[in-house]
């Protein structure tokens, strides 16, 4: 499988930035607040969340860019502040 791989998730609101199969980023944005999260998968039930994203069989994920996801990130970084959690 070719990592990175990148989806979407509630209309732009939540984007993530699949590394590997276990591990990715996630960014948030809420309002006018926005956050980036790197998570890695220890234990099973990680791993099958991330495998999901990667395979969508539920149809929840849109699959994006690495463009959409860098234009995402820059505008977040113009128009909101950052928290981190």
């Amino acid at each position: 499988m070719k990592f990175p791989q990148y989806r979407s998730l509630n209309n732009n609101q939540v984007v993530y930035q699949i590394i590997s199969d276990i591990e990715f980023i996630e960014l948030k944005i809420t309002g006018k607040y926005y956050s980036i999260n790197n998570y890695r998968a220890h234990q099973y039930p990680e791993k099958v969340k991330i495998r999901e994203m990667i395979l969508n069989t539920d149809k929840e994920y849109l699959e994006i860019n690495k463009n959409d996801f860098e234009l995402i990130k820059l505008s977040c970084d113009k128009t909101k502040t950052r928290i981190d959690f």
